[in-house]
């Protein structure tokens, strides 16, 4: 059973929304963040990303938390954000540019439901960038983007959504083209009949934000063993939409650093677990069972025949590839791998392998909703960075406060 509840935040006062809220989705360049920056004085990626503000390639604790701390106090007494009077739940309504809609319920849920396993995983977590955040949440005392969670198309949840949109107190679009709506939900009945509903739902699915919610709740667990704050009171902020309106894209990789003999082993192939052949134009898979290469100036075709039931492209390329070719041992953990979302051109990630910045590339076939589900049902995880999946959400609407 999902126990949902509503929850203490903060929010941008509605005449600043849309300069607040951030849409940074992580592959931006740093020339970019920084333009945004000089901008907007206003942005929250002056808080999640304070690292832009010094010029370091490393962040440092010890200087860009107490940086972000500060600036976020600045925020709260300039009125820039404020805290909302009373525990809330939020509908939130984005329109992207191309007409998708996505609409679901902004809550909060008890992180024994996480550490339970009634909300599953799919992804391995990348152990730096967990331990990271988790620092970032305990210096704020606030996290300013929920996890994106999916559940099974729920008729009574889609008729609560529906009945329940009145009055947003954010309707405003950002630079992408999203056109963003928030409605505030207080009542103790509208809460008391949504709350009902998640009654009879069982289990949820991490669709995005595996990092984020790793480390909120080694925070709650933090904080329920040192400080015996009661559970109720131990929530990580999610945003629940039904399955079937996630889009869902590949992740490409770039691999540098790599000795060329190791890389030719690839081409070789001689314990032939694979296909591997020449192809004259840029690869873009088409089906399960295809990778795209990029190396010295030339596309190869990788196909697979997997024998394995619910063996993931993803998967075959972290254990046949990476791990046994190229003695990457773990994918989680080495640096020389870089992850471009499944929408970049593939003349862009060419062009980071013929400048030198990379030494080749491997491209992949998304997997579907069902793929995912599997995995997390069989309590397996595919590689990190295995999918790129849209919603992608906005920082800073909603603030979750501790």
């Amino acid at each position: 059973m999902i126990k949902i509840y509503p929850f203490p935040a903060l929010r941008a006062a509605p005449e600043h929304a849309s300069k607040v809220v951030a849409t940074s989705t992580g592959i931006e360049a740093n020339s970019e963040l920084l333009q945004e920056l000089e901008d907007n004085p206003f942005s929250y990626l002056h808080i999640v990303k304070p690292h832009l503000h010094f010029n370091d390639e490393v962040k440092n604790a010890k200087v860009h938390y107490p940086f972000a701390r500060n600036y976020f106090r600045q925020m709260l007494e300039q009125g820039v954000i404020h805290k909302v009077s009373q525990n809330s739940m939020y509908i939130y309504t984005q329109i992207a540019p191309d007409g998708n809609t996505f609409d679901g319920i902004i809550t909060g849920i008890s992180f024994l439901n996480y550490l339970e396993g009634d909300i599953k995983k799919h992804e391995n977590t990348l152990v730096e960038k967990e331990e990271r955040l988790m620092n970032h949440v305990q210096s704020l005392g606030a996290v300013a983007e929920p996890v994106l969670l999916a559940c099974e198309d729920n008729l009574d949840l889609a008729d609560w959504i529906n009945q329940n949109k009145e009055n947003p107190v954010f309707d405003f679009t950002t630079k992408d083209q999203c056109h963003h709506l928030l409605y505030e939900l207080v009542d103790p009945e509208q809460i008391k009949q949504v709350q009902q509903i998640f009654d009879s739902i069982e289990e949820l699915y991490i669709a995005d934000g595996h990092h984020r919610i790793a480390a909120t709740t080694s925070y709650c667990t933090r904080l329920f063993t040192t400080q015996n704050k009661s559970v109720e009171d131990l929530l990580f902020m999610a945003y629940i939409i039904p399955e079937s309106q996630l889009k869902i894209k590949s992740f490409h990789r770039l691999v540098k650093d790599v000795d060329a003999k190791l890389i030719e082993k690839i081409i070789v192939n001689e314990q032939a677990k694979y296909v591997i052949e020449p192809v004259s134009n840029p690869l873009k898979p088409m089906s399960k069972g295809e990778i795209g290469m990029y190396y010295n100036k030339q596309w190869y075709q990788i196909s697979i025949n997997h024998s394995k039931e619910l063996h993931l492209d993803v998967k075959f390329l972290d254990d046949e590839i990476f791990n046994d070719l190229l003695k990457i041992e773990d994918t989680r953990l080495d640096t020389r791998i870089n992850y471009l979302r499944g929408d970049i051109p593939l003349q862009e990630i060419q062009s980071n392998v013929d400048l030198g910045t990379y030494s080749l590339a491997f491209v992949l076939f998304p997997n579907t909703i069902d793929e995912i589900k599997s995995i997390a049902d069989k309590h397996r995880t595919m590689p990190p960075k295995s999918t790129w999946i849209e919603p992608k959400l906005p920082v800073g609407m909603v603030i979750q406060r501790f």
